[in-house]
């Protein structure tokens, strides 16, 4: 229930997300919980209270969905949610619909920590991550290209889960061969998101799943903690694109000026970019990224009963990655 003290930590339900310990008066079952005494002496400590919270006319937003102004980022979404990140360890939550409290969490552990992490100067991606051999792969591309769907079909081949969605990647000195920069992935949270169809074709029973939103076949999948790594360095980037007409999967890597456009479009929120002055963040993540992971555009066909086969071609791809030796990409 919220309504809490801000100064206390005492009474909140406590969670590992986005690499840090977030206290929440609002639940949040999408979340890993923790138990409350690793709050205790915690430098970073994510706090997600809840306020009453002023309109965000849709005029005074200069940012997308995002009202950016003296360093405080807002965004309202009409009749759910309100919410500001106004500081750097805290998320305020205005529930306009108690009603509708499952959707406007899917903005409070998607939009609101794009927002939070873009506020402390760090850049979200848009993409599924599995991992290998000590590597994360990413999975990006549009709504709808089949991100958690292939995700999901690479961890049921023994692949292991960092996240669905949204990512931080952190371009770090020094990779695994002791040579320039490398990029580090953080996960969000391990829960994908799948439509009743992909859960079929996975066989995934969804009857005691939870939805996203009511009268919407999407459905929460919670996968256990302890197949999902924490930390890993990016290794391949796939991006997904369909061809109906493609007889089997294909997979090319792309050329400098195609990877860095594909690499910008993945940027979460990218909106959030110019408002809170991040082109010279973005520009440096997506130049290490560049100089150190290969980019590649992986062609699938629509048809999901082809899922199957497409999964061993993309895992097959990543095998490809992970035995042999990963070395910089655009040098």
């Amino acid at each position: 229930m919220c309504g809490l003290d801000q100064g206390s930590l005492s009474n909140m339900y406590h969670y590992r997300a986005f690499g840090r310990i977030v206290a929440s008066e609002l639940e949040l079952p999408e979340f890993e919980p923790v138990d409350a005494h690793l709050v205790d002496g915690q430098g970073e400590v994510v706090r997600i209270v809840c306020a009453s919270l002023s309109h965000v006319p849709l005029e005074d937003r200069n940012a997308g969905l995002f009202r950016v102004r003296g360093g405080e980022v807002d965004f309202e979404i009409p009749k759910i949610v309100r919410v500001r990140v106004a500081r750097p360890d805290y998320i305020e939550v205005d529930l306009l619909d108690p009603d509708r409290e499952r959707e406007a969490r899917l903005f409070v552990t998607g939009s609101a920590f794009g927002a939070w992490a873009m506020r402390n100067g760090r850049l979200p991606f848009h993409c599924g991550v599995v991992t290998k051999g000590g590597f994360g792969f990413a999975l990006t591309g549009p709504k709808g290209a089949g991100k958690s769907t292939l995700t999901t079909a690479l961890v049921q081949r023994g692949l292991g889960l960092m996240s669905d969605d949204v990512v931080l990647l952190d371009a770090v000195e020094g990779s695994s061969d002791g040579e320039g920069r490398c990029v580090t992935v953080t996960p969000s949270f391990a829960r994908i998101k799948l439509w009743q169809d992909s859960a079929e074709q996975l066989d995934i029973d969804t009857s005691k799943l939870s939805r996203l939103a009511r009268g919407e076949e999407k459905y929460h999948v919670p996968f256990p903690q302890d197949r999902v790594a924490e930390t890993a360095q990016l290794a391949g980037v796939f991006a997904l694109t369909f061809n109906d007409a493609c007889e089997q999967p294909e997979c090319r890597k792309l050329k400098v000026p195609e990877a860095l456009a594909e690499l910008r479009s993945s940027i979460y929120r990218p909106d959030l970019v110019p408002a809170l002055n991040l082109e010279e963040k973005a520009f440096a993540l997506v130049s290490a990224i560049l100089t150190s992971v290969p980019v590649y555009e992986f062609v699938r066909p629509r048809d999901l009963s082809r899922l199957s086969e497409t999964a061993d071609a993309l895992a097959a791809q990543i095998d490809a990655l992970t035995t042999g030796a990963i070395r910089p990409a655009y040098r």
